[in-house]
């Protein structure tokens, strides 16, 4: 196929996004990225760009470095670290567990509200 397979071409582009992307939320210059994570300053601009995909090594590391997880580089998606809050859970007293537990309903119900209200085309 001429130019190649389009959807690894996407796929390519999406994550340089996401890596630029959260390059620039951690405030780091791309030749500064490039170098912790030891590969070239053009390697790393070709990954952001999307015209070159990249080895499972420097995936590794660039997820290291980049503090996400090598699923959010590849997918988009965010790992959610349910053993956290089980950690959480399983510390709390009895009364805890219960204050907790009604919070983490109630805060949950505030984002369904907040998510409905930026739907709404009124608002």
């Amino acid at each position: 196929m001429k130019g190649g397979d389009p959807i690894k071409k996407l796929n390519r582009l999406l994550i340089g996004e996401r890596v630029r992307k959260q390059r620039e939320a951690l405030g780091f210059k791309r030749e500064e990225l490039a170098g912790k994570i030891e590969i070239s300053t053009t390697f790393m601009a070709d990954i952001e760009n999307g015209s070159k995909g990249m080895g499972m090594d420097t995936l590794y590391r660039l997820a290291q470095a980049l503090d996400v997880s090598t699923d959010f580089i590849l997918t988009g998606r965010m790992n959610r670290d349910i053993s956290l809050m089980e950690d959480l859970f399983r510390r709390c007293t009895d009364k805890e567990y219960k204050i907790l537990t009604k919070l983490v309903f109630f805060f949950f119900e505030v984002i369904k509200i907040l998510k409905s209200d930026d739907e709404d085309p009124s608002c």
